[in-house]
């Protein structure tokens, strides 16, 4: 499971400590021992609804906006020349990851509160897909600066120390215990009492894992305002959390002077997007079957205004 704050556990445990194929088993056999009394927020007394197609299209719509923002840097890097021309239209070399999302069943913590979390969430064998957001620049002749987010997709092999059990690991909890430990350990202090349950397919140049079971939590702050906690050991799990909690449009970028470097054009009109596609969903991207872009109004604009213009 996915612990700490902004989700960043699985990824930044495995970069600090160097020791990748210890950390996310010591999380599960850590969880085990949180207990089952952290306080669950129960001053949430009438949460707003949350529908079935919401929760669908946030989950599909996180993959697609991850997807979205990890194919940008190669291309950013190839229009710096750090990377050599692309041999071939067909090559894939620069192609983000994709994500396959089947058998979606939602409904409420409730109704499988007795149900262990094993259940519900693979522990990782073999190759993982880490994903490591940073902040790319670029600065204009005229000593003007832009910025935008991107997103660097490596895979990375995990080698679990033992083998995890039910009590050994936090993988024979409840999922009553998982929505009540994460409601302090997750992201921020919440409520959850929905969940989506799926099977996840990830490609990513030329490899792939899965399908592997996953699952996000739906929940509530103090204040009423919606918490989603992804939990995906496989598929670039700080990346999910990054594109849940923060805007991914690379507004910047289509206004600066780097728009017009080589290979931006391109990129830029094959993920532009009909606005037909927008939903209340996401604010940035417009998505639909998990496949998320642009809306074509928004980049419509942005290429009209002059480029001395952010």
């Amino acid at each position: 499971m996915t612990l700490g704050k902004d989700g960043d556990s699985f990824r930044s445990q495995f970069v600090l400590m160097g020791r990748p194929t210890m950390i996310l088993l010591r999380l599960l056999a850590a969880l085990s021992l949180a207990g089952v009394l952290l306080p669950t927020y129960a001053q949430i007394q009438h949460p707003p609804e949350v529908s079935a197609q919401h929760m669908e299209d946030t989950v599909r719509s996180a993959y697609g906006a991850l997807s979205f923002i990890c194919g940008l840097q190669p291309v950013v890097e190839r229009a710096q020349g750090q990377r050599q021309p692309i041999p071939s239209p067909q090559d894939t070399v620069d192609s983000p990851p994709t994500y396959t999302i089947t058998d979606m069943v939602i409904g409420t913590i409730a109704s499988i509160g007795s149900r262990k979390l094993k259940e519900f969430m693979e522990v990782p064998s073999g190759q993982v897909l880490l994903t490591q957001f940073t902040v790319q620049s670029n600065t204009a002749e005229d000593g003007t600066s832009s910025t935008w987010n991107e997103c660097k997709v490596s895979w990375m092999d995990f080698k679990a120390p033992f083998q995890a059990t039910d009590s050994n690991s936090g993988l024979g909890m409840s999922m009553t215990e998982v929505a009540r430990v994460g409601s302090s350990m997750f992201t921020e202090p919440a409520t959850y009492t929905h969940y989506a349950a799926f099977t996840v397919a990830t490609e990513f140049q030329g490899k792939s894992t899965g399908p592997h079971k996953a699952f996000f939590l739906f929940g509530y702050n103090a204040d009423g305002k919606e918490v989603v906690s992804p939990q995906d050991l496989y598929s670039g799990a700080q990346g999910l959390w990054k594109v849940l909690k923060q805007q991914v449009y690379p507004d910047q970028l289509l206004t600066s002077t780097f728009r017009e470097a080589p290979g931006m054009a391109e990129w830029i009109k094959a993920n532009t997007v009909a606005d037909t596609y927008c939903s209340s969903v996401r604010s940035d991207l417009c998505c639909h079957e998990g496949r998320c872009g642009m809306a074509q109004s928004k980049v419509s604009l942005a290429l009209e205004a002059p480029t001395s213009q952010h």
